[in-house]
């Protein structure tokens, strides 16, 4: 049976689809894994708390999930992880214990300090609240967060130093920020690191992380 991808594109979809299954679908692509990409839509197949995709597929109606002939795996770092493993061994995780282990800090750093800082800027900005000192607060946060990111690349290409799921996550999040006009300028490894992540095939293929990051050139934020 072939493997099986949960995802939301960007077309037609107001969010422009889905980060966290993106990262799953970039690295199917470099595991070179064929997979069918079975399409959700938020309103009619994930939201409602009876949909047959939260009954039989993840209860959390939320993508990625990940289909390997009847396994079914979800939470976007549980899912590269999986890829890695199995399909990816040395390319996508190295069998270096040390380098694993920091593949996997940052995949875990993403999930448990960017992704919540950004979602805190997120929030205000959609909001239209971005004058008060709470946005600010949050502002500080991420800069924070985009610094400690910035130190880690001072003197290699990729995080773990070869490419790996890590970049694979942040890579399909730190661009998010150019959406709400955040300026990485001031962070010119990331940048660097950025441009990196764009000129590989996985990341030109998936729509929505090809958007974002072209986002950033496109509105001089970059």
């Amino acid at each position: 049976m072939p493997i099986k991808l949960y995802h939301i594109s960007a077309t037609e979809d107001p969010y422009g689809g889905s980060r966290n299954a993106a990262k799953a679908a970039i690295a199917l692509r470099e595991a070179n894994v064929k997979f069918e990409e079975i399409q959700m839509n938020r309103e009619t197949d994930l939201r409602p708390l009876d949909s047959t995709y939260r009954k039989n597929i993840n209860p959390n109606g939320v993508t990625p999930t990940l289909d390997d002939d009847g396994f079914l795996i979800w939470e976007s770092a549980a899912v590269l992880s999986y890829i890695a493993e199995k399909w990816a061994p040395g390319q996508l995780l190295s069998k270096n214990l040390e380098s694993s282990a920091v593949s996997r800090q940052w995949l875990a750093w993403e999930g448990a300090t960017f992704q919540p800082g950004l979602m805190g800027v997120f929030v205000l900005t959609m909001g239209g609240d971005t004058s008060s000192t709470t946005y600010q607060d949050a502002c500080g946060v991420y800069n924070r967060n985009l610094q400690v990111l910035e130190q880690q690349l001072t003197d290699r290409d990729y995080l773990a130093g070869e490419f790996s799921i890590a970049d694979i996550a942040l890579g399909c999040a730190v661009p998010i920020g150019f959406h709400l006009n955040i300026d990485l300028k001031p962070y010119p490894n990331i940048c660097a690191w950025l441009k990196r992540l764009h000129e590989r095939p996985s990341f030109a293929a998936e729509a929505c992380a090809a958007a974002d990051i072209g986002a950033g050139p496109a509105n001089g934020l970059i």
